[in-house]
Formats: structure tokens, sequence, C-alpha cells
């Protein structure tokens, strides 16, 4: 039985929604891979000898920023459960934004906490190391200006990540691939790219203001996703909540509420219009329902003898349905893959296999292209894995 449209609609709470599960399984599925790349440089002989505890200290200060920067991907994957243009109400995006927010600044305190830490460690593990001499005014813009600027690249990428979902989700999974992964990288190879040009600049140029490490190296995402916006007909400041454009087309929940108004309205003691409505758009929409409904319903009203008799002429009428073959002489050979399954298999595991050398170069990981490759290939086949597997997963309907 469905729930009258009259109850007052139950706000959602803070733990609930999908966006942040999914951007939390992609960041610990993105991180264990990011930990095996590094950890296969463990072994290696980049650091010279030097003792393994050392080498995992070291490793482990730049991957407290890389993590923190991994945080960008993550959401842009879970994007397709962002709801960045309130299909599924007001309160549900609003709570998305919300989720986002407390990612990005998660990403923040990690890198503020990670790097001291790990400085930290690495006097106790290696007090007799050598040490360079430290530049005027880097410390204040590295360990406080740069987190802010990964706070809102992790924004930015999760607006991206809902917009490019928007834009392919009636494609293959091969062309939804063959978009999303290079977005991704491109944004995230943008960041990474501006920040070492800003951090050069203020180094070298005293009269550079460090405030460019905040503005500069997420400026470049945010234009490429205010542009894909603007490409869907939206503008950053409308989908942020600061503009009121967003107020002239109805939500699914409005739309809801507006027609159970409309239908109790030849109802005693029912609520006018206007207190159900909570903008002059919806107001608008209200009255043209009610006038449509009573203009309509005398035109469309059927009696019960002609009910009964279209429902007989059309069961006389109807093919005999066909008997399902039986299970046991269905003969199931082996389906091929497809050109498109292949090549989504291809794009996944290059793409991939870039990403954990573009992070490694990151945190300052040397290019490992068999690390990559190989963790490459196996997170792209759990994946696939994974993903067959969960449709199992799914409710079946209660025998009756």
């Amino acid at each position: 039985m469905a729930t009258p449209a009259s109850a007052s609609p139950v706000s959602p709470s803070p733990l609930e929604g999908r966006f942040p599960v999914r951007a939390a399984g992609a960041f610990c599925k993105l991180a264990g891979l990011y930990a095996l790349y590094a950890g296969w440089t463990l072994l290696g002989d980049f650091y010279h000898g030097a003792p393994y505890l050392e080498r995992l200290v070291m490793i482990g200060g730049g991957a407290s920023f890389a993590l923190a920067v991994l945080a960008a991907p993550a959401v842009f994957a879970a994007g397709g459960d962002f709801d960045l243009f309130g299909e599924n109400g007001q309160r549900v995006r609003r709570r998305d934004w919300k989720w986002l927010g407390v990612l990005a600044l998660g990403a923040c305190l990690l890198t503020e906490i990670g790097i001291p830490l790990s400085e930290y460690l690495l006097d106790l593990v290696s007090p007799n190391r050598t040490r360079g001499v430290p530049e005027a005014g880097v410390r204040y813009y590295d360990r406080l200006l740069v987190p802010i600027a990964v706070a809102v690249f992790v924004v930015t990428s999760g607006v991206a990540g809902a917009v490019v979902h928007h834009m392919t989700q009636g494609s293959s999974s091969y062309r939804r691939n063959l978009v999303r992964f290079p977005t991704c990288l491109g944004l995230v190879a943008l960041f990474w790219a501006s920040l070492l040009i800003c951090s050069g600049l203020v180094r070298t140029h005293a009269s550079v203001p460090v405030v460019l490490m905040v503005v500069g190296p997420p400026l470049l995402p945010l234009l490429l996703t205010s542009g894909l916006l603007r490409s869907q007909g939206y503008g950053v400041l409308e989908v942020a909540g600061l503009s009121r454009r967003m107020d002239r087309w109805l939500d699914a929940e409005a739309l809801d509420r507006l027609l159970g108004a409309v239908h109790r309205q030849d109802e005693p003691n029912a609520p006018p219009l206007a207190e159900v409505a909570r903008n002059q758009t919806e107001l608008e929409a209200a009255r043209f329902m009610l006038a449509l409904r009573r203009v309509a319903a005398p035109a469309v009203r059927v009696s019960e003898a002609e009910v009964q008799e279209t429902v007989a002429r059309a069961l006389a009428t109807a093919a005999p349905a066909q008997a399902a073959p039986s299970r046991s002489t269905v003969l199931r050979l082996p389906s091929l893959p497809s050109w498109d399954r292949i090549g989504d298999f291809g794009v996944s595991w290059a793409f991939l296999s870039a990403g954990l050398v573009l992070f490694g170069l990151v945190a300052a990981v040397p290019p490992n292209a068999v690390a990559a490759l190989t963790l490459g290939l196996l997170g792209v086949v759990l994946q696939t894995r994974w993903s067959r597997q969960t449709p199992t997963l799914a409710p079946t309907a209660a025998p009756a």
C-alpha cells in the first residue's frame, strides 16, 4: 500500500545515502592498490641500502599526501550517486553536498597531520640523517595552504564525477569508461602540474603572493568542471544552491506532494494549495494541475459496464501464452566476450595502471611499469569479478 501523500516527508538521516558509501568503498580499493604499488618500491634499490623501517616512514610521508589527493578520484567514481541536480529531492541533494564537504575536510586533515607525523617518525628512526636547509615561508604554505587546495580539488572532482556520469549514463560500459577514466586522470594531472608550477613560483619569486598555493592548483580543474556543467545547461552557482534558477523546476518530492494536494482538494478540511506550495513555481504548477483535473475528469469517466466489456474483449483477442521451454532441454553454451567487453577491460587496465604511476609520482615514488601493469590488472580483475557477483545480491520478491 502506497504511503499517503498527506504524510509529511521524513527527513533523511545524515548517515543514509549511497554516495558516502560508494566514495568510501572506491577510496579503500584505490588506497589498497596504491599501498601495494608503494610497497613494491620498498623492496627495490631506490633508497640505496636504507633500513627498511626508514624506507617505510619515508614512503608513508609521501603516501599521506598521495592518499589525500586519492580522495578526488574516489568521489569522482561515486559521482553516479551524488545528487548534484536535485533529482531525488532537495534534502538528498543537500545531504550529499554535506558529505562531499566532510570528505574534502578529511583529505585536508590527512595532509595536515600526515606529513608532520612522518617527519617526526623519521627523526626517531633516523636521527642522524642528512637534512636540507629549510626555505623561508615554505613550511607555512606547505603545511597550511596546500591542504586547503587539496580540499577544494576534492569538491571539484565530486562535482565533475556527477556531471560526467550524467553525460554518459545512457552509453555502454566501454564508452562510459572511455570518457570517465581520461577525465578523472586529466583532472588529477592538471591539479598536480598546477601545484608544482605554483610551488616553484612561490619559492623562486618573492613578489608572488603565497595565496597562489590555494587558488592556482584547483583553478584549471574548476574551469574544466565548469565547462562540463555549462554543456549540460547548468552553472556552478546553480548546482551549489546559490542561484534561484533551481526553483523553476519541480523535483520528484515536490511533484508527489503537489499531486497529493490537488487530489485532496475536493475533500473536506483539505489544505489550500498556497499552504502546500513552497515557492511561486510550485504554486503555479499546483493551480495548473487542479485546473487540468477539473477539466479532464468528466471527459475521461468510464462506466463499470464499459470497463468490463473492454476487459472481456481484450481477454478474448489475446494470443495464448507459449509454454516456457524446460530448463532440462536448454543447452547453455558459454558466451564469448564481446568487443565492447574486451575494450572495456583494456581501457580500465590501461588507465588504472597509468593512475598508479601518476599517484606514485605525486608521492615521490619512482615509476615502475611492471608493478603498475601487474597491480592494474589485479584491480580490474577483482572489480570485474565483484561487479558480476553484485547482481546476485539483489532482493527478490517474496513468494505469494
